[in-house]
């Protein structure tokens, strides 16, 4: 046993001494580690920085979206859109719905305002028929491929289509209080000559009655299925006396000859034929329903736009190559 001794004696201090030697080349702590100092070591530990393909880098700025500030040149839009509105007057006994379509490229700071047509819904319907019928559509396709000039058109709501005509505010609504309206709210053209109204069924009638007796709003009256002349002939005469030579508003009738009310409008047709008032006379398959209105929905708006050419100096038109892309 005691000539082992000797060996493990230098084998213990061979052993301290290399353990000694690792703890000077690691720094290793041989005292009692504090929690508190090794947590306040790591949060000011300084990380190496990244490489640079994988620092953040800034965000770039969103690329700004074209201007909707149509031009006569660069504009691409293609579809127009309608707003809803309510009229609340002191003259009327209740507020006045109505509708307003606005082309594509509608531009509120245009210098010329836009032609506008005030159509007229029938009778036990409201001014939604209009876009039932697909007005809206039809209106877009005709001034996108540049077959007509960009127009408005107000569409209102007769509340009391029962009421006889003499009876009833509808035309007081229209006149005092939604014409101006619509140039105060809208870039609309205040040129008698690029104003419109027609109407279909009853609203045709109310179409014939303002478009003479405020004849100094209107260019162009469209009476379409008009059930009976709104006046007598001896109205009609003084109406027409009134109107300075040469200021004698466009006419439109047309009618399908299967509808009930075709003898109405064939009256309507004499009395102006009587009278020597020029008119356009138009008897077309069909009767008295939606389904001929709508199959004529293009035509009347073709009508309307026809007599809007001097109203469209500098109106926009839409860039056919440009609007192709779309």
């Amino acid at each position: 046993m005691t000539r082992n001794r000797p060996k493990t004696l230098l084998t213990f201090l061979a052993a301290s001494l290399a353990l000694l030697y690792l703890a000077g080349c690691t720094g290793i702590n041989t005292e009692q580690t504090d929690p508190t100092a090794t947590a306040a070591a790591q949060t000011t530990f300084t990380p190496v920085p990244s490489t640079p393909d994988i620092l953040p880098t800034e965000q770039p700025s969103a690329t700004p979206l074209p201007s909707l500030t149509p031009t006569a040149e660069g504009c691409t839009k293609t579809e127009g859109r309608i707003e809803a509105g309510e009229l609340s007057d002191p003259a009327l006994s209740r507020p006045l719905s109505y509708r307003v379509y606005l082309p594509p490229c509608y531009d509120s700071a245009r210098p010329e305002g836009y032609p506008v047509v005030f159509l007229l819904h029938g009778q036990s319907m409201t001014e939604a028929i209009w876009e039932e019928m697909g007005i809206q559509e039809t209106a877009d396709r005709l001034i996108r491929d540049q077959e007509t000039v960009p127009f408005l058109i107000v569409m209102p709501r007769e509340e009391y289509f029962l009421q006889e005509f003499k009876e009833s505010e509808f035309d007081k609504a229209l006149i005092e209080a939604l014409l101006p309206t619509v140039a105060e709210s809208y870039n609309a053209s205040s040129e008698r000559a690029c104003r419109a109204i027609g109407g279909i069924s009853r609203g045709a009638s109310w179409a014939m009655l303002l478009g003479w007796v405020d004849w100094e709003n209107f260019g162009a009256i469209g009476a379409h299925s008009v059930p009976n002349a709104p006046f007598s002939s001896s109205r009609l005469r003084t109406l027409k006396e009134a109107i300075p030579s040469g200021d004698l508003p466009r006419i439109l009738i047309d009618i399908g000859e299967s509808d009930r009310y075709f003898k109405g409008a064939q009256q309507l047709h004499t009395l102006l034929d009587q009278l020597d008032i020029p008119h356009e006379w138009q008897v077309e398959a069909g009767a008295h329903n939606t389904d001929y209105w709508q199959a004529h929905l293009e035509t009347y708006l073709r009508w309307y736009a026809a007599g809007w050419e001097s109203c469209d100096t500098n109106l926009p038109r839409l860039n056919p190559a440009t609007a192709s892309e779309i």
